[in-house]
C-alpha cells in the first residue's frame, strides 16, 4: 500500500482540493434536511415570505451541490487517470526489463491481465471508491453534529443504538465470510 500511495505524491495539491470539494458537499447534504423543519414551521405560522426564502436557499443548495459534485468527479477521475498512467508507464517500464525466462514461465495472458484487468481495478478504487468513502465519513459527521445542535438527548437516544448495529453488521460479516 505504501509504495501505491507513492503514486498520489506528484497529485498532492489537487487531492487535497477534491478533499475540500468532499467536505463542501458533505456540508451541503446535511444542510437541507436542517432547513426542513424551519420551512415547515413558516408553513404553520403561514409565513410564505420566510418559506419562498427556505426554498431558494434549499435550490440554491441543490443546484451548488450539483455544479461541486460534477467538478470533484472531473477532478477524482482526473486524479485517477493519471495515477493509474504513471502505474502503467512504471509496469511497463518494469516489464521491459525482465529477462525472457520470465516470459518463458509465465504465460503471457497472465501478465496481460495484470498489467490491464488490475490496474483497472486501482483506478476505480483510486477515482471513486477513496473519495466516496471519505465523503461518506463526513456525511455522517455533519448528520451527528446537527443532531446534537437540534437535540443533544434526543441524538443521544438515537445513537444508544449504534453499538447494537456495529454487533450485528459484525456477526452478519463472519456469517457472511464463513459461508
Amino acid at each position: 500500500m505504501r509504495r501505491l500511495l507513492s503514486f498520489f505524491k506528484p497529485y498532492t495539491r489537487y487531492i487535497v482540493f477534491a478533499t475540500i470539494l468532499t467536505v463542501t458537499i458533505s456540508a451541503l447534504m446535511a444542510i437541507r434536511p436542517r432547513l426542513t423543519p424551519i420551512a415547515i414551521d413558516d408553513i404553520m405560522n403561514k409565513d410564505f415570505h420566510g418559506l419562498q426564502m427556505i426554498i431558494l436557499i434549499m435550490l440554491a443548495t441543490l443546484v451548488l451541490q450539483g455544479i461541486i459534485q460534477y467538478g470533484m468527479a472531473y477532478l477524482t477521475s482526473w486524479i485517477g487517470q493519471q495515477i493509474i498512467y504513471d502505474l502503467r508507464k512504471r509496469i511497463f517500464e518494469h516489464i521491459m526489463t525482465l529477462d525472457t525466462r520470465f516470459f518463458d514461465k509465465n504465460p503471457i495472458g497472465r501478465v496481460v491481465t495484470r498489467v490491464t484487468g488490475d490496474v483497472e481495478v486501482l483506478f476505480e478504487v483510486f477515482s471513486s471508491g477513496l473519495v466516496t468513502a471519505f465523503g461518506d465519513i463526513f456525511l455522517l459527521f455533519w448528520i451527528v453534529y446537527f443532531l446534537f445542535t437540534l437535540d443533544s438527548k434526543l441524538a443521544m437516544v438515537t445513537l444508544s443504538i449504534l453499538p447494537i448495529l456495529i454487533y450485528a453488521t459484525s456477526v452478519f460479516r463472519k456469517k457472511v465470510i464463513n459461508s
